[in-house]
C-alpha cells in the first residue's frame, strides 16, 4: 500500500501538475527500494515488539514504539532526505525517482510504523506470533 501511494503521489505530482510523463523504469525501480527499506523498518519493529510482549501485546507494543520510535523515524527522515536529494540533479528519472522513494520512505515512516502495524498487531494479540509458541 505504501508503494502505491507513493507512486500515486508522483503521478499526480509529475504528470497531473507537471505534465511529464512517468518514465518506464522508474515503478519497478522504485518498488525495489521502497518495500525493501519499509520492510527493513517494520522487522526492527516487529522483533521487537516480541521481545517485548511477554508480559502482554499492550504493553509491549507501549515499550515498542517508545524504545524505537526516535530510531526508526530519524533513520526513515534521513534516509527519504538522501533520496530527496536526487530531485536537485538534472535528470527527470532521478528526480522522479527521489520524489516517489523519499515519499514512500515518509509514509512507511509516519503512517505505516507508527499507526498500521501496531493497529494490527494489537487486533491479531498472541495471534501475530501463531507459527511459535510465545516465550
Amino acid at each position: 500500500l505504501t508503494y502505491l501511494a507513493a507512486i500515486g503521489l508522483g503521478v499526480l505530482v509529475f504528470q497531473q501538475l507537471l505534465g511529464q510523463e512517468i518514465s518506464w523504469a522508474i515503478p519497478a525501480m522504485t518498488f525495489t527500494l521502497v518495500v525493501a527499506v519499509g520492510a527493513d523498518y517494520n522487522m526492527l519493529f516487529i522483533s521487537r515488539l516480541r521481545e517485548e510482549s511477554v508480559r502482554g501485546t499492550r504493553i509491549g507494543l507501549i515499550r515498542t514504539v517508545h524504545h524505537t520510535g526516535s530510531v526508526i523515524t530519524s533513520a526513515g527522515l534521513v534516509f527519504a532526505a538522501a533520496v530527496m536529494g536526487m530531485m536537485a540533479g538534472s535528470l527527470l528519472q532521478m528526480a522522479q525517482m527521489g520524489f516517489i522513494i523519499g515519499c514512500g520512505i515518509l509514509l512507511d515512516t509516519f503512517v505505516v510504523r507508527t499507526l498500521m502495524v501496531p493497529a494490527i498487531a494489537q487486533a491479531f494479540g498472541k495471534a501475530s506470533w501463531w507459527p511459535n509458541r510465545q516465550r
